[in-house]
């Protein structure tokens, strides 16, 4: 795009220009806050993704948009992979589930969760997506992320999900086996024809 215009700089001439000016030590320091703020600035928009990929998904837009060249998305695969940028299909499904379960909110519940989401990030919201759409409790999903390093964090909603079909709230029956099938699936519309039988 024409981000090099003078009334325009392009942000990371700019970002390189500020840095320039801390040397040695101190450089350290601005390196470490100018991350902090570039992904506090680009963590929202990550998160709005998510929601639009999701109507994209339920809407079945893929089917009505062309890429750039002028041909067809084949499969609601290829559209995900090309348009969000990612390698895998797992993680397309991954980022949809932020999307369902931000649709399940309310409009005010939905913005703050949307703020705490882009807070902890996208990747550790993939995460808690399944506790936060067992119980709608997402605060203390939010909680625990802020303060469990990512592998210790899957362990731990793991283990929760894990215990919830003996405890006190029980899952419908067959949840944890149409969980491992649904995780054993290379795509979406798979995993679409799981959920739907």
């Amino acid at each position: 795009s024409s981000h090099g215009t003078s009334a325009h700089p392009d942000p990371a001439v700019a970002v390189s220009r500020f840095l320039a000016q801390f040397p040695g030590g101190s450089r350290a320091e601005a390196v470490h806050w100018t991350l902090k703020a570039l992904r506090s600035h680009v963590e929202p928009d990550r998160v709005l993704m998510c929601e639009l990929a999701w109507e994209v998904h339920t809407q079945g837009y893929w089917r009505l948009v062309r890429r750039d060249d002028g041909s067809a998305y084949e499969t609601e695969e290829v559209y995900f992979r090309d348009v969000l940028g990612v390698a895998s299909w797992r993680t397309a499904y991954k980022r949809l589930a932020i999307g369902r379960m931000l649709a399940a909110f309310a409009d005010l519940e939905r913005s703050a969760l949307r703020a705490a989401i882009a807070e902890i990030g996208v990747a550790k919201t993939t995460v808690i997506v399944p506790a936060i759409e067992h119980t709608t409790e997402w605060r203390v999903g939010i909680d625990l992320a802020h303060r469990l390093a990512y592998p210790v964090l899957q362990a731990r909603v793991s283990a929760a999900l894990q215990a919830l079909p003996r405890g006190r709230e029980p899952s419908p029956p067959g949840e944890r086996f149409r969980r491992a099938i649904l995780s054993a699936m290379p795509d979406i519309e798979a995993m679409e024809v799981v959920e739907r039988f």
